[in-house]
């Protein structure tokens, strides 16, 4: 079943989630846009903020700087 749920997922989605409470987030709505490749799950998906947003892991495109979502070890700037 987890298989055809893979197979299912749209290529490119956008969705609002909102911030935490108890958090300088707390009571925001973000808007991310997110791109799931076609190999999926062996390369990840690509995530960016559409909302601005100030987070140390997120740069100046809203593009989310974090190992586990780079291809192959590339460095995250």
């Amino acid at each position: 079943k987890l298989f055809w749920q893979i197979l299912l997922i749209p290529t490119f989605k956008i969705t609002v989630i909102q911030g935490p409470d108890n958090t300088p987030y707390e009571k925001g709505s973000f808007k991310l846009e997110i791109s799931v490749p076609e190999r999926y799950p062996f390369d990840p998906p690509k995530v960016r903020f559409a909302t601005r947003i100030y987070h140390p892991n997120i740069d100046g495109a809203g593009r989310i700087c974090l190992s586990t979502l780079v291809v192959g070890g590339e460095k995250v700037n």
